[in-house]
């Protein structure tokens, strides 16, 4: 039988190397939340980002909205008067210019409001009854809105969009 024999330094050094291990270990998992994306609060939120009041000129109603997927990236509300009508705005970090160019239903035109620019898509086919979208570009990031008309119900929901995100664009991270 062997037997091992350690002194009180090397002792000294497996429980350090041990701590820090479990330290290194503890960073690291507290870094990440459960979908391995870093555990950082995002640099705007769309769920909070609006008082009330303002939702409410812009014709949502602010006690009917639902966090996205992944809470701080985007939210969706419902009319005030039409729950067959729908409002999500989303946030993403980066350039979203070209992936919106490339799509295959998209009718795409520059737009500008207020002092943020971007693209608003009309969509085709039988989607622009029901959908438009809207991009805008911030400092570091883009804001997409899209109002949904689930009922075909508005002649041209790119106008209605157009009035909303008027009325929400000055509480939208600043424009490059």
């Amino acid at each position: 039988m062997a037997t091992i024999s350690c002194s009180v330094y090397s002792k000294s050094r497996a429980i350090t190397a041990l701590t820090a291990a479990l330290a290194a270990t503890t960073v690291l998992i507290t870094a990440c939340d459960g979908d391995h994306r870093p555990a950082q609060p995002p640099p705007w939120d769309p769920c909070s980002a609006f008082p009330d009041t303002t939702l409410r000129d812009a014709g949502v109603n602010p006690e009917r909205k639902s966090q996205g997927q992944f809470p701080g990236e985007s939210c969706t509300w419902l009319s005030q008067t039409n729950p067959d009508f729908s409002l999500g705005i989303r946030y993403a970090s980066g350039d979203g210019a070209a992936e919106w160019k490339n799509g295959k239903d998209r009718d795409v035109e520059p737009i500008t409001v207020g002092t943020h620019r971007g693209d608003l898509d009309h969509r085709t086919g039988e989607n622009r009854k029901f959908v438009c979208l809207m991009r805008l570009d911030t400092v570091g990031g883009y804001v997409t809105f899209e109002f949904n008309d689930m009922n075909a119900e508005r002649p041209d929901p790119c106008t209605d969009l157009t009035h909303i995100a008027t009325v929400l664009e000055p509480h939208i991270p600043p424009a490059p």
